[in-house]
């Protein structure tokens, strides 16, 4: 046999089984028709990846084939550029889409694209189909499975959000340790009627801890316009309610969150995090959401117990609360949440309506058991978009249910006069904040700020040394 009959045979179809560590994947004319013809998967002879139309409205997603029996643990696959239409994977079903696995790189042709669906140049579109009830994702796994590393970068996943009752659609939903997510973009996602939804998750430990899964330099923006009468988060990292697991070390950082649109009955929130240890979120920009930094609002029962939050160097641009946490009932224990780090963020709140910079309330009323345990916030400044007047009901720092917190140094200028805001909504906390320490707290022109109890202004650590001074 001549070694090239020998080649040619060994790049054939019939060899598609064996197990590639590096797999190409694109869309091919020559066998767009086929059902059962692939290709190789090598760079000369690459997988196809189209989507075969069945008549009837039914279709082959021949991506989704690829994904579940060509592509095996650690290996690396690279998708040329164009819209690749997946079926994703639903979450609680087995029978949909395809999952992600242990140690698999998905490597894009580039993530630019328009939010048509469409594709510009060098871009790589997954685009989710087929989705008509439950929470959807582009690329998803089981409840309880854990990757031990993960990669997804340079590609523009389309949620697709279709105009369907109970219906939503989210671009990633991975769990585990060490995974990498970076330059992906995402857009026309969302949920209708009702339905949660969520853009990306990143951890939900169950079964174990997880470790090191960082989501960085990536772009959320443009929801589907389908959205409707429902709650969005863009980012999530949680665990598992009542069990004894955490993320551990995870991070997002670096990325671009923009839920502007004609959306009127929809809540966008930024990113949440609950359920971890050493959680970072820093130098994010978060616009035109209703909340920035969404942490919890529901029963105490349902909050995975958090043992830190790190916030820090994040730009929020016009939304109605930069940092928000409740709890509608008194914990059972002290302290669900262990240590909040609220630092150096730039806070411009909405124009429109009444807006607070950072919030954490409760609905219990007086309660024995605090809500978090130790406070810090820092060298934050709080003012309305671009430096406006801003509604008169607006505050900067409400506080609640908290066993020690520390806020100093902080530039806050709200309202209908920001220069010299109102002093009894700048700082506010109630009697159940136990342990609180403030120090200078100044608006942007250099008015001071006290912490207003609902009675009176708390000493400050400034006025303290003056009187001191004075006293000599």
């Amino acid at each position: 046999m001549s070694s090239s009959l020998l080649d040619s045979l060994l790049r054939d179809d019939l060899l598609q089984g064996i197990a590639n560590t590096e797999i190409y994947v694109a869309i091919r004319s020559d066998l767009a028709s086929s059902t059962t013809r692939f290709g190789a998967g090598t760079a000369e002879n690459p997988y196809d990846c189209s989507r075969v139309d069945l008549g009837g409205g039914s279709y082959y997603y021949k991506f989704d084939k690829i994904m579940r029996d060509f592509v095996t643990a650690n290996a690396t696959v690279y998708l040329a550029p164009g819209v690749i239409r997946t079926e994703g994977y639903k979450s609680g079903s087995s029978s949909q889409g395809w999952t992600a696995l242990t140690g698999v790189r998905i490597v894009g042709g580039g993530w630019a694209g328009d939010n048509s669906g469409g594709t510009t140049t060098g871009a790589t579109v997954l685009r989710l189909e087929g989705h008509t009830s439950g929470e959807n994702f582009a690329i998803g796994m089981g409840g309880s499975d854990i990757l031990n590393g993960f990669e997804l970068a340079y590609l523009s996943i389309d949620c697709n959000l279709p105009a369907t009752a109970s219906t939503a659609a989210g671009a990633i939903d991975v769990n585990g340790s060490h995974i990498r997510i970076h330059h992906v973009r995402c857009f026309n996602f969302g949920a209708r009627d009702t339905t949660e939804g969520t853009v990306v998750v990143i951890s939900r430990p169950e079964t174990d801890d997880i470790f090191d899964a960082v989501f960085s330099d990536c772009v959320i923006e443009n929801p589907s316009s389908n959205c409707s009468d429902a709650s969005v988060t863009c980012v999530k990292i949680r665990s598992q309610v009542g069990g004894s697991y955490f993320h551990r070390a995870c991070n997002v950082r670096n990325c671009y969150i923009n839920c502007s649109g004609s959306v009127t009955d929809t809540t966008f929130n930024g990113i949440s995090a609950t359920g971890g240890v050493g959680t970072i979120i820093e130098q994010n920009r978060i616009w035109n959401c209703d909340i920035g930094f969404f942490v919890f609002d529901g029963a105490e029962d349902d909050l995975p117990i958090t043992r830190d939050i790190i916030v820090r160097d994040n730009y929020l641009y016009n939304v109605t609360i930069g940092f928000y946490l409740n709890l509608i009932d008194e914990p059972a224990d002290p302290s669900p949440i262990g240590r909040i780090v609220f630092q150096t963020n730039l806070i411009e709140l909405t124009t429109a309506v009444a807006a607070t910079g950072f919030k954490i309330s409760s609905d219990a009323g007086p309660s024995t058991n605090p809500i978090v345990g130790q406070l810090v916030i820092r060298r934050n400044e709080i003012r309305h978009t671009q430096g406006d007047n801003g509604d008169n009901g607006s505050f900067g720092i409400t506080l609640d249910f908290v066993a020690e917190a520390i806020v100093e140094e902080n530039l806050i200028s709200i309202g209908t006069t920001p220069d010299n805001p109102d002093n009894t909504k700048a700082i506010v906390r109630t009697a159940d904040v136990s342990r609180m320490k403030t120090f200078n707290n100044q608006s942007r022109t250099g008015v001071f700020l006290g912490c207003w109890n609902g009675a009176s202004h708390d000493g400050d650590l400034v006025t303290d040394v003056e009187a001191a001074i004075m006293a000599l």
